[in-house]
């Protein structure tokens, strides 16, 4: 574990240098940005700088605004999917990055609409009719053969007909590694038969493609039970422009897809922007502020960061000419 005061231990050399600096940014977050001296530790009791204390998670301070809250709350009411620790005190959650971008939209679809209409692949779209949080799961895996749930499942209309977008939010957390023979459920076997949009799952073999396939199959699913039709099931990830490897699993997974359109991917950055744009009350583009500066602005954390790094770098080595020392000796 790796340490610069205030901003408490990180894990430096344990993950990707990106998930690295993202963590370092959030942990920056909490000691200038949020005042909160202390950290948390993780239940093997671990410390990490990006974690908050127990007691300042009790002040859902590990949401933007009280719509955010209100949102995770009610959604850990309705049942399985979120788990009321991990998200009241992990800043790198990314769960907790879309309770925070999509809490806003809980009170006011409209803003949604106008945000989603900010990007080129949904000029299209005319309204969101519904905003599904952590779809799916055990309600409807005698539809789907499992239990996969989508961040967010949006109902919309547009000027091509009625569709549903299934949202993917990716901040810290990689594509599900899990990889299995898509055919041998038959679940969803059939909703790729009969909406052609895959040209075979088959050929859908890594972790991210059947990440992406599930989720997209759920919004298929979805279409279904609207009575929409197949085709007009999309999936959008959003993931910050850090995370490169979120946008080449898209270009990837595009590749076993008909219709390539029905898939696309959005720099989180971008996105709050959209949002910035369309926001219309005092509070909404407060909102939005927060969330640019808790998640894109890097520029105010360099400073720590660089200073980590170089502490590392010495402390790396003045271990390794201790080492030789011992060796020689």
């Amino acid at each position: 574990m790796n340490s610069s005061e205030p901003y408490g231990p990180q894990r430096l050399g344990a993950e990707p240098r990106t998930q690295q600096r993202l963590r370092f940014h959030q942990s920056w977050y909490r000691a200038e940005i949020l005042g909160l001296p202390k950290w948390g530790s993780t239940p093997k009791g671990q410390p990490i700088g990006s974690i908050l204390a127990s007691q300042d998670a009790r002040g859902m301070l590990n949401f933007v605004d009280e719509s955010a809250a209100n949102l995770a709350d009610q959604r850990h009411a309705a049942g399985w999917g979120v788990n009321p620790d991990h998200v009241s005190r992990y800043m790198t959650s990314s769960q907790v990055l879309m309770f925070n971008m999509f809490g806003g939209f809980s009170r006011r679809l409209e803003w949604l609409t106008h945000t989603l209409q900010q990007l080129p692949e949904f000029l299209h779209l005319t309204e969101a009719l519904a905003m599904h949080i952590e779809y799916g799961g055990q309600s409807i895996a005698h539809l789907t053969g499992d239990k996969t749930l989508v961040d967010v499942l949006i109902e919309y209309n547009s000027t091509e007909g009625p569709g549903v977008l299934a949202v993917e939010v990716k901040y810290m957390d990689r594509f599900s590694s899990r990889s299995y023979n898509l055919g041998e459920n038959s679940h969803y076997k059939a909703i790729a038969e009969r909406s052609g949009t895959w040209s075979g799952i088959e050929r859908l073999v890594s972790g991210s493609d059947q990440q992406l396939f599930r989720v997209h199959a759920m919004a298929a699913i979805r279409c279904t039970t609207l009575g929409y039709d197949l085709t007009r099931a999309q999936v959008l990830t959003i993931a910050p422009a850090e995370r490169i490897d979120t946008s080449l699993a898209v270009d990837q997974y595009k590749l076993g897809l008909n219709d390539q359109g029905s898939a696309s991917h959005t720099c989180l950055v971008d996105w709050l922007h959209a949002m910035e744009a369309t926001s219309s009350t005092p509070s909404e583009k407060a909102t939005v502020s927060k969330l640019l500066q808790r998640y894109t602005d890097l520029i105010p954390s360099n400073e720590g960061w660089n200073q980590l790094l170089v502490e590392h770098e010495r402390r790396r080595l003045s271990a390794r000419r201790s080492s030789s020392n011992t060796l020689q000796d």
